[in-house]
């Protein structure tokens, strides 16, 4: 299986997976996925750590509270090489996105926020395989990006359309006149790369 999003920009794991030890009430002392840390270069609130994104397409299947997690979102991947794959992501500043949402990979889902028990400003990813976490840490480090629409240009997306489909600036043209024409063409150049 490979992912194709990092959940969060740049990958900083302050906890690994696994046993911990830890002297903040209400942590577990087994992890079940990684944290991830801030972008230390970036002028973040204690509360508010920037954007987190989905690490694969998927649907949220869940989205709530808890004292202990914070704000929590589980993402549902569907089936890829035969087992099922779902990601989870708390601490977020607040309710991400809705259950039922549709998610592409690289999407913002939500941002990393400081709720439920921790020490500091961080996201905590967890990795499901058939219901049972697994240590994600080899799976991030392994990710070859896939563009998506959210992180491809308008210019980039006319070029790969013209070249690839061989559409000609009068239609291209002709496609952004309409209310929705560059959504269009961002998503003909991602069907076609």
């Amino acid at each position: 299986m490979q992912l194709q999003h990092l959940p969060y920009t740049p990958l900083r794991i302050t906890s690994g997976f696994g046993p911990r030890k830890t002297n903040i009430a209400g942590a577990s002392t087994y992890h079940l996925g990684v944290d991830l840390g801030t972008d230390k270069s970036k002028p973040y609130t204690a509360t508010d750590g920037g954007p987190v994104t989905a690490v694969l397409p998927g649907t949220v299947i869940s989205n709530y509270y808890n004292v202990i997690r914070g704000w929590v979102l589980l993402i549902d991947h569907g089936t890829i090489d035969g087992q099922n794959i779902k990601t989870l992501y708390q601490h977020l500043r607040q309710s991400g996105r809705p259950v039922g949402t549709k998610v592409l990979a690289g999407e913002v889902i939500a941002n990393m926020g400081n709720t439920g028990v921790g020490a500091q400003l961080h996201l905590h990813f967890e990795l499901r395989v058939n219901n049972t976490c697994v240590d994600p840490e080899p799976y991030l480090k392994n990710i070859k990006e896939v563009k998506n629409m959210g992180n491809i240009t308008l210019d980039q997306a006319k070029k790969i359309v013209k070249e690839k489909v061989g559409v000609d600036d009068n239609t291209i043209q002709y496609l952004l006149f309409y209310k929705y024409g560059e959504t269009l063409i961002k998503k003909i150049a991602v069907a076609v790369q």
